[in-house]
């Protein structure tokens, strides 16, 4: 589980006694592909840090639609709401593929910052950097084009690579930019025939900078 760990940046740079100190407090989780992993309204006082898999982390509309608040990758974490200020988390998480964690109690963790004060103020620091990723996210939203807000997730998705494979499905991807699947797929053929990016089959090619 070291290399759970290492993925973290709040947990990177310490040393390898330090990462011995905090691996005896950690458990494995392993959730299969269509599995929650965290339900809205329930109270689970772990932090669950992805070591492999793929995450989609969403809230349920009072319409019953999907909004897509952000996609894990390996290094990305859920619970700290739970952890930090007790309260029930508010929204909903599921597996996308067989997926694994390594899980922290809220007691090992807060055990673990009172041994090291530095990884708090990591944490707060990450945190900070995640609301305003939220933030920019709401202010795309009201301020850019669906065309400029889809070539932007495309290039978050895509993690600096020239081509890749999309992590979630068309629907997600439409409702994380705010458009209707019908929608996606007429802006996907204009970016498409505008050369900004180019679709083989699920791969996906940027060739705008």
């Amino acid at each position: 589980m070291h290399s759970c760990l290492s993925k973290v940046p709040i947990f990177r740079h310490l040393n390898p006694e330090d990462m011995d100190y905090i691996h005896q407090f950690i458990r494995p989780k392993s959730f299969q592909k269509g599995e929650s992993v965290l339900l809205a309204g329930h109270y689970t006082p772990e932090l669950l840090i992805l070591n492999r898999g793929n995450i989609k982390v969403f809230r349920t509309t009072d319409d019953g639609n999907q909004q897509i608040i952000r996609q894990l990758a390996p290094g990305d974490y859920l619970g700290d709401t739970a952890v930090f200020a007790a309260q029930a988390a508010e929204y909903d998480a599921i597996a996308l593929e067989d997926s694994s964690f390594c899980s922290l109690s809220k007691s090992h963790l807060h055990q673990i910052l009172e041994q090291h004060p530095d990884i708090s103020i990591k944490l707060l620091a990450d945190m900070s950097q995640r609301l305003e990723v939220a933030e920019t996210q709401l202010e795309s939203l009201g301020q850019k084009s669906a065309e400029q807000r889809l070539l932007e997730a495309l290039r978050v998705y895509s993690a600096g690579q020239t081509s890749f494979r999309l992590p979630i499905n068309k629907k997600d991807l439409a409702s994380q930019i705010g458009v209707r699947p019908e929608t996606l797929s007429r802006l996907l053929k204009r970016l498409q025939v505008n050369r900004l990016i180019q679709i083989d089959r699920k791969i996906i090619t940027i060739l705008s900078k």
